[in-house]
């Protein structure tokens, strides 16, 4: 019996061990999980709290956010795109003996790349990109032997790609865009015959050709060179990629022809070439290219017609010819591509007639073939299909009128006829398309009256009507445009008063009804419009005076009218870059904030006003006009009443109470420097003054120790100067108390110094005293200011180029938070006894979350000129907004010419336009280079540099580079002439 039993005994005490230790097992974390929790306790910093469910409670890791598993519970994956996270990677991660990808997209991760990772031996995917890994690239890469996909894009990696990565056979995707490589072009890739992706694009590499050893790469589906310093030709042995779907190679210096090997590539579907030196034609075989949907070869030197066999092209998608020397007629078949979306040739030099059928199919949508020498009329069936999305033909030749078939397109979002020869009536139908968003029809010959309908274009953000032959009353009806931001009806026949309606665009900030004949007095309904900033009124016959408030206003043109009375006192507190009331009949004085050199013309033909000490005005009160017996014989009595009965009332306080006390003065140090309040505010004297302007006055002053210091005296306070002067009480408006530590967020070589702050409960202004820069503004420097007569040769200019991308360089990506300056521009500039270049001003500036979002503002801020297009057109701004403003900067050093107003850029009034056009016809280096900076053969640098401001002021934010890319792309412009040590 007992024998029988024992079995059965066995069997449950089995049973019970396996239950318990299920239990165990269901109750604890695995090893697994206790690796991956025991690294985020002590290596991450997650503070968005995404890894909330990386904890005990969950004890099954495969279901923990970014955690994958086999069907054995082992972790394979662990993905954390985009959490934010920072701290280490170490090799603990590669306890996970099953693991096989790591993908950390989009965090917070710097320092080396983490070497600890090579012994993850099994892995077969590690991406790292978008972090700030920096230093070197890891010369034993080649222990990762497994790697299929290694994504390394978007850190700020330095220096040259080692060979080791070319023993990665087994890789089928290799990125490397975004980073500060230095080196030559790997020509080892060529070793990885397995790979199907690879980029290298945006680092500033050394010069050089394209390796013919890519040809090798016969899976290679995806390829992207562009921005990575490469020259001379492509290589005819691109052609033996026969599986390649996407080229794009644009954002070089490439040259000579479009190779006709190119055109075997039967998968193409991409092909990107532009940006770059080609010439010769685009060849007529490309009509092979079956597949392709997308083609750009703007911005090079092609020459020749547009090959007919395009037409063949039926999956075509997008046209891009822009900034070419094309010439002859645009291929009639173009009309009949099925499939296409966009087509652009703009900015060649085409000649011909648009042809009549181009717009007979059904599905196109997109017709762009601005900037070119094109004639005859609009073809009349464009929107036959119902599907007609965008058209953009300005700057052209055209005549005749707009086809009134387009009055039947509905799905017409955007009309660009401007700067052509168009004439007649404007049809009635399209004044009120609601769907339109944008409607140019300036410098044309159109005639009659804009239209009452035009309030039915609900939908409308951007009106130009400018220089036409409009005439009769602005309708009233313009004011029910609420998403409208830029209204230019300029240089018209306007008559009559300007409509109080005007009053319900709530979202303009753009407002020029300059150049026509309106009459009457300005509503100032219109001036307190919290949106608008640029407001242009000038040369009409307006009458009255000018009302306020004006809240945001950045440029304000009232000259050429009948205005009278004197000018607001709150103009001279805004941040005015334009203001100007010549000619009219003002009084009365000048306000503080607009006694500056900036405005020297501004008051012209007003006799009555006075008060400007720099604007050479008489003063308010004559003396001269009395002789000096009878003036003192008016003064003295009621003088020495006034100062007797002074002196009675002090002595009789006096022998009551102590003496009061001097106001309580409160001086924030954020430097060694010394700083006596009483003395400053003591030499806080007119004669001190050197600059005015809407945040208010600034003063030299000499400390007692010797030291010269800029104090800028403001009334309130905005930007990163009210995050330096935080408030303690509640309401905006009062001074408050001064946050120490908050000028610790940006000290550099090359941003202003900011030295103490003094403020007081008592008074309504605050004093910042900043180092002095002795020389004055890069602006002033370059232009007609204080020290504009010695000139900055070239070698100068470049250093303080540079310096100022460290600046910016130092506010974007070593920041924490980021800095966005938002106002960057030449006058904010500043320069050093050496020149050295410091970056000023920042009044306007605001913290970032994070690098690459994009941020919508209420109105912008800054400078014409200098705003970046979607800044301007949308409120959109990020980082690239400030890089785009540089670039326009590194066009003035190159060239010497101011921003906008120079008589060469005529109707544009823009530097990047007038560069452009300028590269287009082949001239750059004979008009672009400033004459006055050229020493010692340096015009080839100048072209160098150049590029990049070009290339900062792409009209694509995501094509410009990031800062720190473009200090490597100024180094590297040094060449062995100007070494980097030389430039610190």
């Amino acid at each position: 019996m007992a024998a029988i039993m024992l079995p059965s005994a066995l069997a449950l005490f089995s049973f019970i061990l396996t239950l318990l230790l299920f239990i165990l097992h269901c109750t604890s974390v695995s090893q697994d999980g206790m690796i991956l929790l025991k690294i985020k306790k002590e290596n991450w910093r997650d503070p968005r709290n995404i890894l909330s469910s990386w904890n005990e409670a969950h004890q099954n890791p495969c279901s923990w956010k970014g955690v994958s598993c086999d069907t054995f519970h082992s972790v394979t994956t662990v993905n954390i795109t985009g959490a934010c996270i920072s701290g280490n990677l170490t090799s603990a991660i590669c306890g996970l003996p099953n693991l096989t990808a790591l993908i950390f997209q989009t965090n917070s991760f710097s320092g080396p790349f983490p070497r600890g990772l090579l012994q993850c031996e099994g892995l077969r995917l590690l991406d790292l990109s978008s972090n700030q890994f920096s230093g070197t690239l890891p010369i034993r890469i080649f222990e990762l032997s497994e790697l299929r996909v290694l994504n390394l894009g978007d850190n700020a990696f330095r220096g040259s790609i080692p060979p080791a990565f070319g023993m990665l056979k087994k890789l089928e995707g290799l990125f490397f865009h975004g980073n500060s490589l230095s080196g030559a072009f790997p020509t080892f890739v060529g070793n990885l015959v397995s790979l199907r992706n690879f980029t290298i694009s945006n680092n500033p590499l050394l010069p050089g050709v394209t390796p013919k050893e890519l040809g090798n790469l016969k899976q290679l589906q995806q390829l992207w060179l562009y921005n990575c310093s490469l020259e001379g030709g492509i290589p005819e042995v691109l052609g033996n990629l026969t599986e390649l779907e996407s080229l794009d190679m644009s954002m070089n210096r490439l040259s000579g022809d479009i190779p006709s090997s190119l055109m075997a590539l039967s998968n193409l579907r991409v092909l990107t070439l532009s940006e770059n030196n080609l010439s010769g034609q685009i060849p007529a075989t490309i009509g092979q290219l079956r597949s392709l949907s997308s083609l750009d070869l703007t911005d090079n030197q092609l020459h020749g017609t547009i090959p007919q066999i395009i037409g063949n092209l039926t999956y075509l998608d997008t046209l891009i010819f822009s900034s070419n020397r094309l010439t002859g007629e645009i291929p009639a078949q173009l009309g009949e591509l099925r499939h296409l979306r966009v087509f652009m040739v703009d900015g060649n030099q085409l000649n011909g007639w648009l042809p009549q059928s181009l717009g007979t199919y059904s599905n196109l949508r997109d017709v762009e073939v601005f900037e070119n020498n094109l004639e005859g009329p609009l073809p009349k069936n464009l929107c036959m299909g119902g599907a007609l999305f965008s058209v953009d033909v300005s700057s052209n030749n055209l005549s005749g009128t707009v086809p009134s078939s387009l009055q039947n397109c509905t799905s017409l979002t955007a009309l660009l006829v401007y700067n052509n020869q168009l004439s007649g009536e404007f049809p009635p139908g399209l004044w009120d398309s609601l769907n339109l968003n944008y409607l140019y029809l300036g410098n044309n010959k159109f005639e009659g009256k804009i239209s009452a309908k035009i309030g039915g274009a609900k939908n409308l953000k951007r009106l130009k009507t400018n220089n036409n032959l409009f005439e009769g009353r602005l309708p009233a009806q313009v004011g029910q445009l609420k998403e409208l931001m830029y209204f230019d009806a300029s240089k018209n026949r306007l008559s009559g008063p300007i409509p109080h309606e005007l009053a319900g665009l709530s979202s303009v900030s753009t407002l020029k009804l300059d150049h026509n004949f309106l009459s009457g007095e300005i509503p100032k309904e219109i001036m307190s419009l919290k949106m608008l900033n640029q407001l242009y009124l000038d040369h009409n016959r307006l009458t009255g005076e000018i009302p306020g408030p004006l809240n945001h206003m950045t440029n304000l043109d009232l000259s050429n009218n009948l205005l009278s009375g004197g000018i607001p006192l709150e103009l001279g507190r805004l941040r005015l870059n334009v203001f100007n009331v010549s000619n009219n009949n003002l009084s009365g004085r000048i306000p503080d904030g607009l006694d500056n050199l900036v405005f020297k013309e501004s008051y012209l033909g007003n006799s009555k006003l006075c008060g400007a000490r720099y604007v050479m005005l008489p003063p308010c009160w004559s003396p001269h006009k009395l002789s000096s017996w009878r003036l003192a014989t008016i003064l003295l009595p009621p003088l020495s009443i006034a100062v007797v009965a002074l002196c009675s009332i002090c002595l009789y306080r006096s022998s009551f109470r102590k003496p009061r006390s001097t106001p309580l003065w409160k001086v924030t140090l954020f430097s060694s420097t010394e700083v006596d309040e009483l003395h400053i505010l003591r030499n806080l004297k007119e004669s001190n003054v050197i600059g005015s302007g809407g945040a208010g006055k600034v003063y030299k002053i000499l400390l007692q120790n010797g030291q010269v210091v800029a104090v800028k005296k403001i009334w309130n306070t905005s930007g990163l100067e009210k995050k330096i002067m935080r408030k303690a009480e509640q309401e905006e408006n009062k001074v408050g108390e001064v946050e120490v530590d908050a000028m610790g967020l940006i000290r550099h070589t090359n941003i202003i110094k900011l030295l103490s702050c003094i403020s007081s409960e008592e008074s309504n202004f605050k004093l910042l005293v900043y180092e002095f820069m002795p020389n004055g503004s890069l602006f002033d420097r370059l232009h007609d200011g204080p020290g504009s007569h010695m000139v900055l040769e070239w070698p100068m200019r470049y250093r303080i180029a540079l310096g100022a991308a460290r600046g910016l360089c130092y506010m974007h990506h070593d920041c924490f938070p980021p800095i966005l300056h938002r106002d960057v521009k030449s006058s904010n500039i500043l320069l050093d006894g050496d020149l050295g270049a410091k970056i000023s001003d920042f009044g306007t500036s605001r913290e970032l979350d994070k690098l690459g979002n994009e941020y919508t503002v209420s109105f912008y801020v800054g400078s014409h000129g200098y705003i970046a297009p979607e800044y301007a057109e949308r409120l959109k701004v990020n980082e690239k907004s400030d890089v785009y403003s540089f670039g326009v900067v590194v066009l003035e050093l190159v060239s010497g010419k101011k921003a906008t107003g120079e008589a060469e850029y005529g109707e544009e009034e823009h530097i990047v336009t007038w560069i452009r056009n300028t590269i287009r016809m082949g001239r750059e280096e004979i008009e672009v280079p400033d004459k006055r900076a050229v020493k010692d053969n340096c015009i080839e640098q100048m072209m160098r540099v150049l590029r990049v401001g070009l290339i900062c002021t792409h009209r694509q934010p995501k094509r410009r580079p990031c800062m720190k890319e473009v200090v490597e792309m100024l180094v590297a412009c040094g060449g062995d002439k100007l070494k980097e040590k030389e430039l610190k």
